[in-house]
């Protein structure tokens, strides 16, 4: 919270009516709490996600994808700013304490930089499968990943059983037969609701991220995109 309230004072902030959702991930023996913001932007969203590492902006159209997105690691010295602008991911700042630019084409792919958020499309359609582009947060270098609807379970939330769509989320190609990792979306609205899956190599402990809380209200909304 104190972090919070530092970042609106030097990025500059006005009330908004947005959703919020606090996300616990459990690594192990380590916990972090994540907080996304969920506000209507002009015909699209934004989405504000703050944790212990890092805050980033999400400017999102009508379908989800991303338009405009904003890192800020001050422990990595990292301020990155993207968009999309004629199927190129324009990216411009700072990275890793060193100038940064660059230009990467999505193809025929949507930009899902946010895509447990921009997955809200995929799970109300009657696809079954999503190919879309991301970039890596280590490199900032683009890779496409897949993801495949499995089946419909209930799943227990705050005591409370709710519908979910099951997915399995890899890259494309043949590595996707070596490493995959489960999302639970709510079925009612799509929203990303449960994680579970390993982030890092062999030996490393299975991550899970589940939703603990959802609110709506007025909240301050960091104005520096």
């Amino acid at each position: 919270m104190i972090k919070r309230i530092l970042l609106f004072c030097m990025l500059g902030t006005t009330l908004c009516y947005a959703r919020e959702y606090l996300y616990l991930e459990v690594t192990g023996t380590d916990s972090t709490y994540r907080t996304w913001q969920v506000e209507t932007y002009e015909r699209g969203y934004k989405v504000s996600v703050d944790d212990p590492r890092c805050f980033q902006i999400y400017i999102l159209d009508s379908c989800f994808q991303t338009l405009a997105w904003e890192r800020n690691n001050k422990d990595e010295a990292t301020v990155i700013k993207g968009e999309l602008k004629d199927h190129q991911m324009i990216l411009k700042g700072t990275f890793q304490n060193n100038m940064y630019e660059a230009a990467y084409p999505t193809g025929n792919y949507p930009w899902f930089q946010k895509y447990a958020f921009s997955l809200k499309g995929f799970i109300a359609s009657p696809e079954k499968k999503k190919e879309f582009v991301v970039l890596r947060y280590a490199n900032l270098e683009p890779f496409t990943l897949q993801i495949v609807k499995e089946k419909d379970e209930t799943i227990a939330m705050n005591h409370v059983d709710v519908l979910c769509c099951r997915a399995k989320l890899s890259v494309t190609g043949w590595k996707s037969r070596f490493y995959s990792v489960k999302f639970w979306f709510r079925k009612s609205d799509g929203l990303f609701v449960r994680f579970e899956g390993v982030n890092g190599p062999p030996g490393t402990p299975t991550t899970t991220i589940e939703l603990i809380e959802e609110r709506e209200g007025l909240f301050g909304s960091i104005q520096s995109m």
